[in-house]
């Protein structure tokens, strides 16, 4: 029996992998100013990971990157703004204050979605501010007036951004299958600036078997689980989950654990969790069960330019049925 490796994206430092994929800066940063790199700590672990700001107040990742790790308590750190001025919060979550909200159904030994809401409220956040050059820290009122500074127009640029960030996300329903028709971009966060990758989005597919879109990967690598991926512009189509590292053939299942197509002898998948309509009804109940949450995020069905229908079936994609003796089992990493 061929033997199969799944992995999250996590990573517990940057630069872990080096990235496959043709890079460049990104034309304007702003449009991802509401990426983040997260790192995710209790007693027990720590990861790093990447969130992405859809509202004021909350963060949407992936959430292998909050669970376990978050099951009792934890503390998250965002790196909200780095160059001349960096900025730290750190959120504490408990079970008696709660920040992180997953929504990680399982069928089977399954995982049929992995999304995560992480609760940004400015008033119980610690911040950790500094001035790069001078390597001093900075209250909150002093690098509020640094900003209006022409030195700092960047990150001041930056910072109100994310501050009123309230991105476009497209969701799907769980009865059509689809093929993207735009390109789509995965933001990665560095030290020295935030690059990204990208692949046109007809190589991607939703499978509704699958609950997951998925294609070959274009360079996506450990740490950057959680990050939004997007259209050019910044519109949200997805969350990062995993990639698939094969040394055989991967066969799919369906909610009934059934097989239902196969991935031929291959070299390495990208799966990303799109926001299917119970996505979408579990971030709204949760923002609206949370007292002074803010706004709702602005979630859009997609529309059909943007990802067609298409009568393709997951073997038509990826390979044809394996026989029995060829059978195993796709599931995440927990």
């Amino acid at each position: 029996m061929k033997r199969l490796l799944i992995f999250g994206l996590m990573s517990v430092s940057i630069g872990l992998w080096a990235v496959q994929a043709e890079e460049e800066p990104l034309f304007s940063a702003e449009d991802f100013a509401n990426q983040s790199v997260i790192v995710v700590q209790s007693d027990r672990y720590s990861q790093q990971c990447q969130a992405v700001r859809i509202t004021p107040q909350w963060y949407l990742t992936a959430a292998h990157c909050v669970i376990p790790t978050c099951n009792k308590e934890c503390e998250i750190s965002v790196q909200l703004l780095q160059g001349k001025l960096e900025v730290q919060a750190t959120l504490h979550h408990s079970t008696a204050d709660p920040h992180v909200f997953a929504h990680y159904p399982k069928s089977g030994n399954k995982v049929r979605s992995d999304i995560a809401l992480i609760r940004f409220n400015p008033k119980d956040t610690d911040f950790s501010i500094y001035d790069t050059k001078s390597k001093q820290p900075l209250a909150m009122k002093d690098f509020k007036r640094l900003l209006n500074r022409s030195e700092y127009r960047d990150e001041r640029s930056h910072w109100y951004a994310l501050e009123n960030a309230r991105p476009t996300i497209y969701s799907i329903t769980n009865t059509v299958n689809r093929q993207l028709q735009l390109p789509v971009m995965v933001p990665d966060l560095r030290p020295d600036g935030i690059y990204f990758q990208t692949m046109g989005g007809d190589g991607f597919y939703y499978f509704t078997e699958l609950r997951y879109y998925m294609g070959r990967n274009f360079g996506v690598r450990k740490g950057q689980s959680g990050s939004g991926v997007v259209f050019p512009g910044g519109a949200i189509v997805g969350v990062v989950s995993a990639s698939l590292n094969t040394t055989g053939r991967i066969v799919m299942y369906d909610s009934q654990n059934n097989p239902i197509g196969s991935i031929p002898y291959s070299s390495d998948y990208f799966v990303f969790t799109p926001i299917s309509r119970d996505n979408e009804a579990f971030i709204n109940a949760t923002i609206k069960s949370v007292p002074k949450s803010g706004v709702l995020p602005r979630i859009v069905p997609i529309n059909t330019a943007y990802a067609k229908q298409t009568s393709a079936k997951v073997q038509d994609v990826f390979g044809e049925f394996a026989s029995s003796d060829e059978v195993l089992s796709v599931k995440a990493k927990e």
